[in-house]
């Protein structure tokens, strides 16, 4: 009797032990690449990245619909303009350039006109970045300008009147490709936020050119632009012992880690990927939520800074208050399951081409509090 009761109660505690085991939560994306129905106990597992690094590359600002020009901790951005819709004909007696603040990052009392160079060749908007520009040859020569005056909504200055005069007269040996607007070095600790052409409609002005042309009489007529777009570069060490991701100055984090210990009869069932921000080095400040993209990458970190990604599949994350939290489990699964080599992952800012945010994380994977770790979720089918 005794050794009938001992028998069912061995029964027992394997039937609860498997139960509480079997009790698995649906995947929380709804995947399953490894298709499998029976799931056995849930494993949850941190590990650190193998490598990490980031590096800076150039994207194309035309899809923004915000210009900006300044230096600022270690941001340094240019305006390229363009106007169109001149008279036939006519005597420029006048020129009065306009450009609206929508706000400032930074201070410096007064804020100055800007530099304005003369563009020499053919541009596309939707093509130039900051690279492509600075070796296109088509950096003319600095334009004398007055300055009018400065408010906290606009800059206001003039441009010679032969160059106006030369744009909107065709036979002219220099035609209108537009010009650059740019502070040049030391750093003028601030950088001004302006609408495109393309923006909705605002409380602010719109950037143009206003021109006094003598017909006769004298006419007024406002140059419309026919392109504007941002350029813009950083001058961030990536030698430092941080992480950093940036828009519109385009700096992008790389991961590799190691998920060869998944067994490849495990079904993965979540993988987050947790980084901890350093506000010290957030730009403009730390209180803009900032977006983050992952991508599989096509070549590991000895492609940087080159790193070819695969944009069909992609993974969301964003910083809220001292964390940021990508969901990779997608990723993860591909990997375990051996139906993509793992390569790696980059990590871009969700609006890349549309600002100047940047944030920085803490990159020591010693520190189990602040470094950047997985933490993996897997079962394993019940034997």
């Amino acid at each position: 009797m005794k050794q009938r009761l001992l028998v069912i109660a061995t029964l027992l505690v394997g039937v609860l032990v498997f139960t509480g085991c079997a009790k698995y939560k649906e995947n929380l994306v709804g995947m399953n690449y490894l298709e499998r129905n029976n799931f056995g106990c849930e494993l949850d597992t941190l590990i650190s990245p193998t490598a990490s690094a980031f590096y800076h590359t150039y994207v194309n600002t035309n899809s923004s619909n915000r210009l900006y020009m300044g230096q600022y901790r270690g941001i340094h951005a240019k305006v390229l303009l363009q106007f169109s819709n001149f008279p036939k004909t006519g005597t420029v007696d006048s020129v009065i350039v306009t450009l609206y603040k929508k706000q400032t990052v930074g201070s410096r009392e007064g804020f100055p006109a800007p530099k304005v160079y003369n563009i020499t060749g053919v541009w596309d908007e939707s093509q130039i970045t900051w690279e492509t520009f600075e070796t296109s040859g088509l950096l003319g020569e600095e334009i004398p300008t007055v300055e009018i005056s400065s408010t906290d909504e606009a800059i206001y200055f003039t441009l010679p009147n032969p160059l106006v005069q030369s744009w909107f007269d065709t036979s002219a040996a220099s035609p209108n490709h537009g010009i650059l607007l740019a502070y040049e070095p030391p750093d003028t600790g601030f950088v001004i936020e302006m609408l495109t052409k393309d923006a909705p409609a605002d409380t602010i002005g719109f950037n143009n050119l206003t021109l006094w042309v003598e017909q006769d009489s004298i006419k007024i007529y406002t140059a419309p632009i026919q392109q504007d777009v941002f350029i813009a570069t950083t001058e961030q060490d990536t030698s430092i012992d941080r992480l950093i991701i940036a828009n519109g100055s385009c700096l992008r984090t790389f991961f590799s880690f190691d998920f060869s210990f998944i067994p490849l009869n495990a079904t993965v069932n979540r993988a987050l990927l947790t980084l901890h921000p350093d506000s010290a080095l957030s730009f403009p400040d730390h209180n803009n939520s900032f977006k983050l993209l992952g991508y599989l990458t096509k070549g590991g970190v000895e492609s940087i800074p080159q790193v070819p990604f695969d944009s069909s599949q992609v993974a969301e994350g964003i910083v809220q208050n001292d964390s940021a939290v990508v969901n990779i489990t997608k990723f993860v699964q591909l990997w375990a399951s051996g139906k993509t080599p793992n390569q790696g992952l980059l990590l871009i800012g969700y609006n890349e081409k549309q600002d100047l945010l940047r944030r920085a994380f803490y990159r020591d994977a010693s520190d189990a509090l602040q470094g950047p770790r997985v933490e993996i979720f897997y079962s394993l089918p019940p034997y």
